[in-house]
């Protein structure tokens, strides 16, 4: 199961603004990288499969965070050829971040039959900022 804690600080004098816990899968041998900065962005990557290289979270220097997790089906339900969760935060996150700073949230809107259930959460905190 995926599970994600998120803890902001509103007080600015505080040494740690956000403090984000994830555990991504419960897969724990599934090959993932570290996170690193990758053209403006970090985010831990899916090794598995090297081409789509999907994330499950992500977070730029300005405070836009997502983060996709996974909603537990039993297995006959799930899906053989749906998408890969890491590419819909991909490309969700890359959307995001061309609409620019004026935009709070974003709202992904996709053909449910092409997905397993997922939960997914974009926004971005000005209280991480400077």
């Amino acid at each position: 199961m995926c599970v994600t804690f998120v803890y902001i600080d509103h007080n600015p004098d505080v040494k740690y603004k956000l403090i984000l816990l994830n555990n991504r899968d419960e897969f724990l041998s599934r090959p993932t990288s570290n996170a690193q900065w990758e053209d403006g962005v970090l985010a831990g990557r899916d090794e598995k499969d090297s081409n789509s290289r999907g994330t499950w979270l992500c977070i730029d220097k300005s405070g836009r965070i997502s983060n996709l997790l996974t909603i537990t089906v039993p297995m006959h339900q799930m899906k053989r050829e749906a998408t890969s969760r890491g590419q819909i935060l991909s490309i969700t996150f890359e959307a995001f971040l061309s609409l620019g700073n004026s935009t709070p949230v974003l709202s992904l809107l996709c053909n449910a039959d092409a997905v397993n259930p997922k939960k997914l959460s974009t926004n971005k905190s000005k209280d991480l900022e400077n």
